[in-house]
């Protein structure tokens, strides 16, 4: 068996669009991800992994806006 990467997008362009709006309002980050993403809980753990936030909303992205 070979690991695949998931099919399923962690986010979409809507909630990047929200999540920079709200950024530089005080709001503390857990609080951020959680209010924003749909996928918030696998986000925060990505992050614990050590993963870069900005590879988080690349990933499985085949839209220029992603890239």
């Amino acid at each position: 068996m070979t690991n695949k990467p998931s099919a399923t997008c962690l986010v979409c362009r809507e909630e990047i669009e929200q999540f920079q709006l709200l950024q530089n309002q005080g709001v503390p980050f857990d609080t951020l991800v959680h209010l924003v993403f749909k996928k918030d809980d696998e986000i925060l753990n990505e992050l614990k992994l050590g993963n870069c936030l900005m590879d988080l909303f690349c990933r499985n992205q085949k839209k220029l806006y992603f890239k």
